[in-house]
């Protein structure tokens, strides 16, 4: 089965990265190339051996085709997704062959883990879930649909992040906490008490920053 990414920004392009490790273990998939409505940065990707299909109107002709949204933004990952279903599109899940997965471990459709990452025992996540290079999620965590993991968050046991969320780079949760939905965890933040949803958390201990809004996302170098 072919396989397109959604995205071929810097995020979509380490999903590639975890996509092609997938293949050298299992040889199911066989990479298309990258839709996205944006200008790609041509030269990076014909450095790695990778093509531009074009924008979100090509979807039609990529019908049965497998698809991972390689798009950080939960809420534009959870657009795409949408619009790749309506188009007869299958979402698949990958997982790097240095991503290692305990006991009892479910990863639901378009779930992506990159190198490193580490999933315990008991672990579930929902729809396009994205778990970036040398996360750690320990024992009894929920993620929820379309929540993003940057590089080496650490995630405690029996944590719920809930749908939308975002948890910074370096970011540590304390077991037992409550992630709310679309809350943003930002770089570094040390989380000790529960975060409401759709706000933001930074420092140590992390303090609540301001609400999020639909047009004011936190700044990128904070997550």
């Amino acid at each position: 089965m072919k396989t397109v990414i959604l995205g071929a920004g810097g995020h979509g392009r380490d999903v590639l990265v975890a996509l092609r490790a997938h293949d050298e273990r299992h040889g199911s998939r066989a990479f298309a190339g990258f839709i996205d409505d944006g200008d790609p940065h041509e030269e990076r990707l014909a450095r790695i051996g990778a093509t531009h299909l074009g924008g979100s109107d090509v979807l039609e002709e990529h019908r049965g085709s497998a698809f991972v949204v390689g798009v950080g933004d939960p809420r534009l990952r959870a657009l795409l997704a949408q619009r790749a279903l309506e188009a007869g599109l299958l979402p698949t899940t990958i997982v790097h062959h240095q991503a290692t997965i305990g006991a009892d471990v479910v990863l639901g459709p378009g779930t992506v883990l990159c190198a490193g990452a580490r999933l315990t025992t008991n672990v579930r996540t929902g729809l396009h879930v994205h778990v970036n290079i040398n996360v750690t999620v320990a024992h009894d965590v929920v993620l929820g649909d379309y929540v993003t993991l940057n590089p080496q968050a650490a995630i405690s046991g029996d944590v719920v992040v809930e749908a939308e969320a975002t948890i910074g780079t370096g970011a540590v949760i304390r077991q037992g906490i409550n992630i709310g939905q679309g809350a943003i965890v930002g770089a570094g933040a040390a989380v000790v008490h529960d975060v409401a949803a759709g706000t933001v958390v930074v420092g140590v201990p992390a303090r609540r920053l301001r609400e999020t809004q639909a047009d004011r996302r936190l700044p990128e170098q904070l997550i």
